[in-house]
């Protein structure tokens, strides 16, 4: 599912705005602003694209440039307006052939409750074990035919914070063109650059490291999954001599 949301908080409103975004869970995004608010917001309107022959970002885009007369911006995010976007936003949304569902309050409210719902799920007793295992908490459960990992309770917790990096990356990128991006070991800053370039769907990317063997890391399939083969051939030039590495290029 996609959707294009508004976010409203006590904090916008002492400016009379309202925080444009995007996202394909409603409900795990509103995870990442619990941990930064003291005060709860919502999400109010949202808007769920059923068939659109623009991308997510793309309509995001184009939002943003058609209505850069409502942007407010202080010193913070780019992405907040003055709440008389609301207004306009389902025309402009017809006017671009999208076809958009407007989620009432009750099915916002479901989309949250389907997160908190499934955040702690309770095992089923095999009775064949003999065993209750009522209490313990699972997280989810391995597909053996799709042999996906199950992900542990501090997994989890590093991609929320990782998606959080994600969204202060845009808004320097969008703001400046170029960020730095500081982080410890093994919290997965590889996997950040690839969901950036995903995102922003960028044509050509040029990677600069100091060590061979990073280099051949970077473009590996662990992080390589993050995109569609199809559009982008990846190359390194660690092995490759000067005349070659020009040649190439």
């Amino acid at each position: 599912m996609e959707f294009v949301y508004f976010r409203q908080h006590a904090a916008y409103m002492q400016y009379n705005a309202i925080k444009l975004g995007i996202t394909e869970s409603i409900s795990e995004r509103d995870s990442q602003y619990a941990t930064g608010e003291i005060i709860r917001g919502e999400f109010y309107p949202v808007y769920q694209i059923i068939n659109s022959h623009l991308s997510l970002k793309e309509i995001e885009s184009k939002i943003k440039s058609t209505f850069a007369h409502l942007n407010i911006y202080v010193n913070g995010g780019t992405e907040f307006f003055n709440i008389q976007i609301i207004d306009f936003i389902e025309e402009f949304l017809s006017t671009e052939d999208i076809i958009y569902e407007s989620l009432s309050k009750t099915a916002i409210s479901e989309l949250l409750h389907m997160y908190k719902e499934n955040e702690n799920i309770l095992p089923i007793k095999d009775e064949n074990e003999g065993e209750n295992k009522e209490n313990e908490n699972i997280f989810p459960i391995k597909d053996e035919n799709e042999g996906e990992n199950i992900l542990t309770p501090e997994e989890i917790n590093r991609n929320l914070i990782q998606e959080k990096y994600i969204d202060n990356i845009r808004v320097q990128l969008d703001a400046n063109h170029k960020c730095f991006v500081k982080a410890p070991t093994g919290f997965g800053k590889t996997h950040i650059f690839y969901k950036i370039i995903k995102y922003y769907q960028f044509n050509k990317i040029l990677f600069l490291s100091p060590r061979k063997t990073l280099n051949i890391q970077m473009v590996s399939d662990e992080y390589f999954i993050h995109l569609n083969k199809n559009e982008y051939m990846i190359k390194h030039f660690s092995e490759y001599q000067k005349e070659q590495k020009m040649h190439e290029m």
